[in-house]
């Protein structure tokens, strides 16, 4: 899969979600694997130059607890 530079990306928990998506016509989607995310991930939105992110987490506790831990780490 080819990221784009620069252009918004959408994140998303598992693997199906992201290959779901990606099959609906949504770009830049990657999957975390889970419900956090770590150091590396971050440096690599970084290196792309990303500006937007779109966090897409299952609406369970599990999910929205990991979409505003993300939030506090990207922002």
């Amino acid at each position: 899969h080819q990221y784009h530079k620069g252009q918004a990306l959408t994140i998303v928990e598992g693997v199906l979600d992201a290959l779901h998506s990606s099959a609906s016509g949504i770009k830049n989607v990657v999957a975390l694997g889970g419900s956090g995310m770590n150091i590396r991930q971050l440096e690599l939105i970084n290196k792309l130059n990303i500006k937007e992110i779109n966090l897409c987490l299952d609406n369970d506790e599990a999910g929205r607890k990991a979409m505003n831990n993300i939030a506090l780490q990207i922002y």
